[in-house]
Formats: structure tokens, C-alpha cells, sequence
């Protein structure tokens, strides 16, 4: 009887850890919706800050600030 070759099973290993780890990645990203889904929502811009076009620079620092 044959034995099966050791490059057969390295290959099973590798696309079982390939696998493994996309169901992983798609846990943390359902995990990662909820979360993003329960939290407070974004801070509305006030026209003025539309209007100056400093509004998503304003965004985009509390978001760097609250992050931290």
C-alpha cells in the first residue's frame, strides 16, 4: 500500500489554516458592524461648517481624537 506523500497533507494543512482563518476574519467583521451599528451616531455639520468646506477636516480630527 502507497503511503500518501507529506506534500499532499502539508497542502491539506495549509488550506485548512487558509480557511480557518477567513472564517476568523469574518467573525471580527460581523463583530466589528454590530459594534460600529450600536455606537452613538456621527455629530451632524452645521451649515456653516458646509459651507467653509472645514467641516469633514473637523470630522475627520474628532474622529482621530475619539479614537485614541
Amino acid at each position: 500500500m502507497a503511503k500518501k506523500s507529506r506534500a499532499t497533507f502539508q497542502k491539506r494543512e495549509k488550506e485548512r489554516a487558509r480557511q480557518q482563518k477567513q472564517h476568523d476574519k469574518a467573525q471580527r467583521r460581523v463583530a466589528a458592524k454590530a459594534q460600529r451599528g450600536s455606537s452613538a451616531p456621527p455629530m451632524a455639520l452645521s451649515p456653516s461648517m458646509v459651507k467653509t468646506g472645514i467641516g469633514s477636516f473637523a470630522m475627520a480630527n474628532l474622529r482621530l481624537s475619539s479614537a485614541s
